[in-house]
C-alpha cells in the first residue's frame, strides 16, 4: 500500500477537491483506495458525501471508537469503490475537548496513525491523507507516515514565504525516502492580469524552490479555485 499524504501552507489552494479527484481515478482504475479526512480545523468531506452515522477519525485517535466503526464505503459507479473516514466537526467548537487533546505534542496521536496505516495496508493499493495546512502536529503526523507528500500550492506571495519555511523546518526533517512533490494550482491568467507581474514572479519563485526542494514540479491550470465539483466522478457518490 501507498500512502499519499496532500498538504499546503494555507487554505484555499483546492488542497481537498485535488485529492478526491486523484482518489476518484484511481478508484476508477480498479485501485482499492482509502481516502482520510486529517484536516481536523477544516473537515470538508461532509461537503461531498452523506453520513449515516456520526464515526469519526478523532475518535478513533482517543480510543472512543474502532477502526472497523470508522471506515465509510462508498460507491462511485458499478465498478468502482472508495473508502472514506470522515473527520468530526467537533473540533471546530469553542471548548472542544477533542481540540485540546489532539492539538498536543503527543507521539501516541502518530503511534495511532502507524497503526491504522499496519491494519490496513494488506485492504488497499492506496491511503490518501488530506491534511491540515500549515504547521500543526497532527499534520506532520500524517507525513511521517506517507512515502508520497503532494504539497499544494498557487501563486500568492502568502504561499512563496510558507512553503519556503515548511521546507526550512518540517520538510526537511522527513525520511529521506519519502518523495515530495510540489503541485502548483494555477489560477486561470485571464484572471490576474491585474497583477500579472506578481504572479509571474511568484511562480518562477514557486518553480524555483520545487526545484531545488523536491523531487518533482508539476503545474495545474485551475481555472475555478472555489469550484466543489469531483470531476472524477460521472455521478456524485453516495455512502452505501
Amino acid at each position: 500500500m501507498r500512502t499519499v499524504c496532500v498538504h499546503s501552507y494555507k487554505g484555499g489552494t483546492g488542497k481537498t477537491t485535488f485529492l478526491l479527484n486523484i482518489a476518484g481515478i484511481l478508484a476508477k482504475q480498479e485501485k482499492k483506495v482509502l481516502a482520510l479526512d486529517y484536516d481536523l480545523r477544516a473537515p470538508s468531506f461532509q461537503s461531498y458525501f452523506k453520513m449515516t452515522k456520526q464515526s469519526f477519525l478523532s475518535q478513533y485517535l482517543l480510543e472512543e471508537k474502532t477502526l472497523g466503526e470508522i471506515i465509510f464505503p462508498c460507491k462511485i459507479d458499478e465498478k468502482a469503490n472508495l473508502d472514506l473516514i470522515f473527520s468530526s466537526m467537533e473540533f471546530l467548537k469553542q471548548h472542544s475537548k477533542q481540540r485540546d487533546k489532539l492539538s498536543r505534542d503527543d507521539a501516541k496521536y502518530l503511534a495511532k496513525m502507524f497503526n491504522l496505516q499496519k491494519n490496513i495496508e494488506t485492504n488497499y493499493d492506496f491511503m490518501l491523507i488530506d491534511t491540515i495546512p500549515g504547521f500543526f502536529y497532527r499534520s506532520i503526523d500524517a507525513m511521517m507516515i506517507s512515502d508520497v507528500i503532494l504539497l499544494i500550492a498557487t501563486p500568492s506571495t502568502s504561499n512563496v514565504l510558507g512553503i519556503a519555511e515548511l521546507c526550512s523546518n518540517i520538510y526537511n526533517v522527513l525520511q529521506e525516502e519519502t518523495k515530495m512533490i510540489l503541485i502548483i494550482n494555477k489560477i486561470e491568467e485571464e484572471g490576474v492580469e491585474a497583477d500579472k507581474e506578481i504572479f509571474e514572479e511568484n511562480l518562477a519563485k514557486l518553480k524555483k524552490i520545487g526545484k531545488d526542494k523536491f523531487s518533482e514540479v508539476v503545474e495545474v491550470p485551475y481555472f475555478n479555485i472555489l469550484s466543489e465539483r469531483i470531476h472524477a466522478f460521472e455521478e456524485q457518490p453516495q455512502e452505501e
